[in-house]
């Protein structure tokens, strides 16, 4: 039994509450959907799109709708991150007014981002 099988297998059984039938049933229904998903070995990446895609296409919403995913992504967080940064060497660097060839520089880099 794969380490994702027995964690969701765990969880289900500590869940809070009375463990009628139904709740059995539910619950052996969840974890031959965990098996199912555990044994089609996706990476990282795939899970990621495979877990979002399914929550909502059960959710009824379309996958391509862009008021169904608001968050950033990784790279988007990480170009923001970046940029705040070069915002930020920019301001103490015009504060002591040094290095007028790296301030243009960083100048140029946030005016035009690459996509």
């Amino acid at each position: 039994m794969s380490a994702l099988l027995e964690f969701a297998e765990k969880e289900l059984r500590a869940a809070p509450g009375r463990m009628d039938w139904d709740r059995m049933m539910l619950h052996r229904d969840i974890v031959a959907l965990v098996a199912l998903f555990d044994a089609q070995r996706h990476s990282g990446a795939s899970a990621r799109y495979a877990v979002d895609a399914l929550v909502r296409l059960l959710r009824w919403q379309k996958l391509d709708a862009a008021e169904n995913d608001p968050a950033p992504t990784d790279a988007e967080r990480q170009r923001d991150l970046y940029a705040a940064t070069l915002r930020n060497a920019l301001v103490a660097m015009g504060a002591k007014k040094t290095c007028p060839n790296m301030r243009a520089a960083i100048r140029r880099v946030l005016e035009n981002p690459a996509t």
